[in-house]
Formats: structure tokens, sequence, C-alpha cells
């Protein structure tokens, strides 16, 4: 016999999200500990993309030179920096925010810490990236279903709506 879904479980089962892993390494003389949380929750992932969409617009913004690979190279940075303690410091622009996960990636322990996180955490960011432009690529079509539906409507004053003026009609 099945048995129900309750709050509690569902609050037992939210507490991998707290979960820390410590990923320790030297430099030097000196030893660093990093804490990791393993297994992203959703709204963090959501955080996650709210802050990378965030900085997409604001390097068009400030027309910094990014290309489509770049974009994707850096997702894993935003993992880091939503899921780890490592401290990213203040910077506000674009260009800086770059700048420091260009020096991420360039790091040893760049590619450690990546795989630090599991596959299911990972796939769940790219999976929600899909999913969210899938959902854009269906907004886009019925805005442009609803705009050419618009546009074959036998209305007066076309002119307003679209810009233009309806040629059929007489001066």
């Amino acid at each position: 016999m099945s048995k129900q879904l309750s709050l509690k479980m569902i609050k037992e089962e939210n507490k991998k999200y707290d979960e820390v892993i410590d990923l320790t390494f030297t430099r030097g003389d000196e030893e660093f500990v990093i804490k990791v949380n393993p297994y992203f929750s959703p709204l963090k992932i959501k955080n996650l993309l709210k802050e990378y969409k965030q900085f997409i617009d604001n390097t068009e913004k400030e027309k910094v030179k990014i290309t489509d690979e770049e974009k994707l190279e850096i997702i894993p940075c935003f993992m880091i920096k939503e899921f780890t303690d490592i401290n990213f410091g203040t910077a506000k622009t674009a260009k800086s925010v770059f700048a420091n996960f260009k020096a991420l990636m360039n790091h040893i322990m760049f590619k450690e810490i990546v795989n630090a996180f599991p596959e299911t955490s990972k796939v769940s960011v790219l999976e929600e990236i899909n999913d969210r432009i899938g959902e854009g690529a269906k907004i886009q079509r019925l805005f442009e279903q609803t705009q050419e539906e618009l546009k074959n409507l036998p209305l007066e004053n076309k002119e307003v709506l679209f810009g233009v003026k309806d040629e059929h009609k007489e001066s």
C-alpha cells in the first residue's frame, strides 16, 4: 500500500541541499579549504540563472566582448560562485566579473572544484537553462503568430497597431 507524501518527508529529503564537503588545496606553505555544496536546490539554481542572465544583459549594455562559447564556458563559474564559499569580492561591472571568471577558469583548482559537483547537480543547471530557452522560443513563436493574425484582421487604422499604412485603404 502506498504512503501519503508529507511535508515532513519533503523537508527531510531537502536536507541534502545543506550538505557541505571540504576541498583542500595547498598553495606554497598555506593550506586552503573550500566549502562546497554538492547538491543544488531548485531555488539556488533559479538564483544562479538570474545572476547569469543579469551578467549577460550587462555585457550587452557595457559592450563587453564575449563570445557565445565563452558564455557557455562561464556557467561553471556561476555554479562555483553560488555553491561554494569562495569570496568573489565586490566586482560590479560585467567586465570585472568576466575578468574574475577568466582568472578562476585559469586556476589549477578550477576543474577539481567543478568535478566536486555531482553530475546530476551540473545537469540540473543545464536542464533549467534549456527549459528556459525552450519557453522563450515558445513565447516568441506565439508572439509572432499573434502579430500575423492581427495583421490579417480586417481592422481600420492598422497604422496605429503596426506603424504602417494599409495599402488597400483609400485615402
